[in-house]
């Protein structure tokens, strides 16, 4: 699956939740909105077509003249399908999700 592709099925299912989808020297980065953030990172690992496997990392920005002054990065890739993707967002606090815990060896992650 390309990543046009991936882009394209994400936005098919969260219509309202993709804030941007941007690719970018074979990178795919999509920022989403704070409430949709747990739905689009259990359809990265729950669909057979995303099969995103494994959590990267996790990393944050400070923006402190903006409103919304944090931004949080999740990257995460697919083993088998060898496909990665970049996850972002605003606004947010800590906030443990119960699979992205187990999963990353307790990662602790944004809401």
């Amino acid at each position: 699956m390309s990543l046009q592709q991936l882009s394209e099925r994400l936005r098919e299912h969260f219509t309202a939740g993709i804030v941007q989808a941007v690719e970018w020297r074979g990178d795919l980065a999509i920022t989403v909105t704070r409430d949709t953030l747990h739905e689009v990172a259990q359809f990265l690992r729950d669909d057979p077509a995303m099969d995103f496997d494994y959590i990267v990392h996790v990393s944050s920005v400070d923006w402190p003249d903006d409103e919304e002054r944090f931004e949080v990065v999740y990257e995460f890739y697919s083993i088998r399908k060898r496909h990665r993707i970049r996850l972002s967002g605003r606004g947010w606090r800590w906030v443990p999700i119960g699979w992205l815990a187990g999963a990353g060896g307790g990662w602790l992650v944004f809401l």
